[in-house]
């Protein structure tokens, strides 16, 4: 049973809202009706929150349910639809594979050399085989490190 929340896992409600809104475009924005967009994003947490608290569930459940929603592609149009969710998203989390550090570790790569220019090696950690990883990820950090 895996119990470890998954890396990223947000500790406020407005993470989970920029989560949700970069996932789903939940909250769309529109410059011409909702004024400054701090004021807007401070109303869409608030939205967040209240539903959060309104139901009793916590960040985690809610992220839970919204990974599991993105791996089976889901659609979720709101914060709400998230709550139908929550037991699914909790079997399929349990059902993955224990925590495994290299996994968190080759993700933070990947992530890092996303905003890279130079696409040389997000291209190689994209097509390494699970078996070889650990030795890719050894170079990356000898390369990050030394260049």
């Amino acid at each position: 049973m895996n119990r470890v929340l998954p890396a990223g896992t947000p500790h406020t409600d407005g993470a989970l809202f920029d989560y949700l809104h970069q996932w789903w475009g939940i909250g769309d924005y529109d410059e011409d009706t909702h004024g400054p967009w701090w004021k807007w994003r401070r109303n869409q947490v608030a939205r967040v929150k209240a539903s959060r608290t309104k139901r009793e569930a916590s960040l985690a459940e809610l992220y839970i349910a919204a990974l599991y929603c993105r791996a089976t592609n889901q659609r979720v149009e709101g914060v709400t639809w998230l709550y139908r969710h929550i037991a699914a998203g909790w079997r399929w989390w349990e059902g993955q594979p224990v925590h495994d550090p290299t996994l968190t570790a080759y993700a933070d790569a990947v992530r890092i050399e996303s905003a890279n220019p130079d696409p040389t090696w997000l291209h190689r950690l994209m097509r390494a085989d699970p078996a070889h990883r650990q030795a890719l990820l050894d170079q990356w950090e000898v390369q990050r490190w030394t260049a």
